[in-house]
């Protein structure tokens, strides 16, 4: 009887010291902060402010999020803004070194230039077209940018259920469980990880079910028509706010196994999108070429990492390198 307890002691305390040294692993491997809801609703949810983080799942970068909770260097003077930069994961870019990622490289030749030209960066995960149009205003009033509102967006072909969501002001908000025991849990950076993973691979499964969908359904007529109305109200708030909207599609150009472009599938869909754009004194920005050129010149794509697929995922340095220069030299030719 004494040995089977101290066998199941010694079980339990090598568990608790695999447990730790696995924590100990991961706060350089995978330590993101925990968000919670946006009190200004800018954004659904924000990191928590001046906090450590470090991710190397995909790609490697570490830094500290800024006293607002986004990703921005601390050098970074806030109350002077010009252009406010929105998007998704890709603009958060938790996955490039901090002095790298496109917002940053913007604010380096600004400087270089001698334009003094600021951008600030509130791009988060999860943040598609749609949740950004639908935050816009709330951005607008709490950062008050002086020139400029930059929307990221990995689609120009939007569900229609989610544009009449954002119409009609019921957008569902990315939920943040950072009380109660998921926000105790969620302190352990281990569990972090686990719990990522999981879920990343539940939204792969979603991904695939909603392009599939997609594909079969032939709404172009009605979703064509949600999204004039969502850009023009959102147009109109930039208006009244003595800003210009900038909307830039950050696509993907896809290769065979030679090496080779492929013919670009959404070629419609981004005509489409940019004459929505044009009609409702919108900058429209397709990256497609931008991308594709430097590939060509370079033979490095804009997605994927070391550690990951190329061509995948989320954008890389060079992919924020050749998004900074696009956009500089529209806003730059523009003023």
């Amino acid at each position: 009887m004494k040995e089977k307890s101290f066998f199941c002691l010694k079980a339990v305390a090598a568990g608790a010291v695999a447990f730790v040294v696995l924590n100990i692993l991961c706060i350089f491997y995978f330590n993101v902060p925990i968000h919670e809801p946006s009190k200004t609703k800018s954004t659904d949810y924000i990191w928590q402010p001046d906090k450590f983080y470090s991710r190397g799942t995909e790609g490697f970068a570490k830094g500290v999020t800024d006293k607002k909770g986004f990703n921005n260097l601390k050098t970074f003077e806030e109350d002077e803004i010009d252009v406010l930069v929105m998007g998704s994961s890709h603009m958060e870019a938790f996955n490039v070194a901090q002095n790298k990622n496109a917002v940053a490289l913007l604010n380096d030749t600004s400087k270089e230039l001698g334009l003094n030209f600021n951008f600030y960066n509130i791009g988060i995960s999860g943040h598609t077209l749609e949740k950004c149009l639908y935050n816009l205003e709330n951005a607008v009033c709490e950062f008050a940018p002086k020139e400029y509102v930059v929307i990221e967006t990995q689609s120009v072909k939007p569900g229609v259920g989610s544009l009449k969501a954002a119409l009609e002001g019921k957008l569902n908000p990315i939920e943040s469980h950072n009380e109660g025991i998921i926000g105790k849990l969620q302190k352990f950076p281990y569990l972090r990880l686990v719990y990522t993973q999981m879920k990343n691979a539940k939204e792969s499964e979603l991904a695939e079910e909603t392009k599939q969908i997609k594909r079969e359904s032939n709404d172009t007529e009605e979703r064509c028509v949600l999204l004039d109305e969502l850009i023009q109200r959102s147009a109109k708030i930039c208006d009244e706010n003595g800003v210009k909207l900038i909307i830039f599609y950050n696509c993907t150009v896809e290769i065979d196994e030679n090496g080779n472009v492929l013919e670009r599938k959404e070629l419609e869909d981004v005509r489409a999108f940019s004459e929505i754009c044009e009609n409702n004194n919108v900058i429209f920005i397709d990256m497609y070429e931008d991308f594709k050129d430097d590939y060509i010149k370079t033979h490095k794509l804009s997605r994927g990492f070391s550690n990951s697929e190329a061509g995948k995922g989320h954008i890389n340095e060079d992919g924020h390198r050749i998004i900074s220069k696009r956009l500089f030299d529209v806003i730059s030719k523009s003023n």
